[in-house]
């Protein structure tokens, strides 16, 4: 005798033996929808009236429709009820959560990282400035870019005083400037740059000034004086720097003196 198991979730219907229910009942498992119910050893009256009505459509069905719907029939699953299946998206959620969480602070590791190394160099790159640069003259620029005061090779240019004169009919500027040598050793001075900007800071006139003599003593002194005739009308500020390598600009009208400060 055949017993006709019906899930109470889907509809899904199974056919099964009384020995596989066993004598006290046991709790079975929908394998479409994994809905769960016990079902008893003795059917009640619903049960055989639903076994009933399988087994007069089994018996008025052809053959061959009745073999194929043998075929796929399925059968349920016994035992104890499996997991829900909110349990396995629970549990699938908190791990890529987990991995959300750890890709997250992998990122943010190489970011703190990749600033703390930024800001370390910048910070060794501010207190050893002026060795880099006496290392590497062509950084000064960077430097200055940044508004950072460095000195070349050890060397620093003092604020320069201005004064217009007449010589020979023609309005002159004078530039009278000093260049410091703070290294304990002979330093080369490169040429520097002077240059006339107006109020707004746009470069008006550019010219080159040359030492004489190009090498400074240790912890020297070493006087520059330049002249520029016919100066713009609208220069309102002299700026000046040193040349880096390799650029070129006219000299104009130099003149210069040594004055060498005693060793303390």
């Amino acid at each position: 005798m055949s017993m006709i198991l019906t899930c109470p979730d889907c509809a899904t219907r199974y056919s099964t033996t009384p020995e596989a229910i066993g004598p006290n009942g046991r709790t079975v498992r929908c394998t479409n929808c994994s809905a769960t119910w016990f079902v008893s050893s003795e059917p009640d009256i619903m049960e055989l009236q639903e076994q009933e009505r399988a087994e007069d459509i089994i018996r008025e069905t052809p053959p061959e429709e009745r073999y194929s719907e043998t075929e796929s029939e399925t059968t349920p699953s016994f035992g104890s009820a499996a997991p829900a299946a909110g349990a396995h998206v629970q549990i699938r959620d908190k791990a890529d959560r987990q991995r959300r969480n750890r890709r997250i602070m992998g990122i943010s590791m190489v970011w703190v990282i990749t600033l703390g190394a930024i800001f370390l160099t910048g910070l060794l790159g501010f207190m050893f400035k002026d060795k880099i640069v006496d290392r590497y003259p062509q950084s000064a620029s960077i430097y200055k870019a940044f508004g950072v005061d460095v000195k070349l090779q050890g060397l620093d240019l003092e604020d320069p005083t201005t004064r217009n004169v007449d010589i020979d009919g023609v309005n002159t500027l004078v530039i009278n400037g000093h260049v410091r040598n703070y290294a304990n050793e002979p330093r080369d001075v490169p040429m520097i740059e002077l240059y006339l900007v107006n109020a707004a800071g746009d470069k008006l006139a550019s010219w080159a000034v040359e030492t004489d003599p190009t090498i400074i003593e240790p912890n020297g002194r070493l006087a520059y004086v330049s002249q520029y005739p016919n100066p713009p009308l609208d220069a309102a500020k002299l700026r000046y720097r040193f040349l880096d390598e390799g650029e070129v600009l006219p000299i104009i009208n130099v003149a210069s003196e040594t004055d060498i400060d005693p060793e303390e």
